[in-house]
């Protein structure tokens, strides 16, 4: 009885609070579609063109932008943004501050003009159902209007998560928090990510992989690898390593 009751704490919706209506001072435009038993917080905006499922929760001082859709059974946090045309799924868990289609870091440095060239961000971000974000956790979006960023069914992020443009993290995997995975990352399926981890541009991390707390990954790492250290190695060479490190 113990063990179902713990499992009871963990796993059941209780903590979501049954919240219905439009507060009085919401404001969604009259081409949004909203479905069944939603709520939206105080000081709320729905923008146009934009889908909110049923049975969503939106609290206050949140702005979903035109062209947003959300899953039902989403809960959003106060203080989220989510930007144009990005897709939130199924029973996802968004907490405070998150900013979900922000543009990604890239500019053009021009030496010689002394000039700096941003590149505009088009794209956008999808993600998948059961998915729950930190708080504070920043998703850019893609690039290119013909691509997204992408976190698959399952994944959970921690607190104060960098997600770069264009990234793809695939289904079950966990990331812990202040981790910053730049643009164009490829993650496998069951991965794991230790606290503090930064993963270089465009590397690939095969699926069942762990990635230890404060890891610098640099190059691509194959399926069922553990890897750490700086820059990141198979766990058990970095130990062989470590060993003959000299002493202070």
């Amino acid at each position: 009885r113990a063990l179902i009751y713990i499992q009871d704490i963990f796993y059941s919706d209780r903590f979501i609070v049954d919240l219905e209506g439009i507060a009085q001072t919401a404001k969604v435009c009259n081409d949004s579609k909203i479905g069944e038993r939603v709520y939206v917080g105080e000081h709320t905006y729905i923008g146009k063109g934009t889908t909110i499922g049923d049975g969503v929760k939106i609290l206050g001082n949140s702005y979903i932008f035109d062209d947003v859709r959300v899953g039902d059974n989403t809960y959003i946090y106060p203080n989220v943004c989510a930007y144009k045309g990005c897709e939130i799924g199924r029973n996802c868990i968004i907490h405070s501050g998150t900013q979900i289609g922000v543009d990604g870091f890239r500019f053009e440095q021009d030496i010689g003009k002394k000039l700096v060239q941003k590149i505009i961000h088009v794209g956008k971000v999808i993600i998948g159902d059961r998915v729950e974000i930190g708080a504070n956790s920043t998703i850019d979006r893609a690039t290119f209007a013909d691509d997204a960023t992408n976190l698959l069914d399952d994944v959970k992020l921690d607190d104060q998560v960098h997600i770069g443009h264009n990234v793809k993290i695939g289904a079950r995997t966990l990331i812990a928090a202040q981790t910053c995975i730049s643009g164009s990352v490829k993650i496998g399926e069951d991965v794991w990510v230790g606290a503090g981890v930064s993963i270089s541009n465009g590397v690939k991390i095969g699926d069942r992989t762990k990635v230890l707390l404060n890891a610098v990954v640099a190059y691509d790492v194959s399926d069922d690898e553990m890897i750490s250290g700086f820059y990141a190695m198979p766990h058990r060479q970095w130990k062989r390593v470590f060993k003959k490190l000299t002493e202070w």
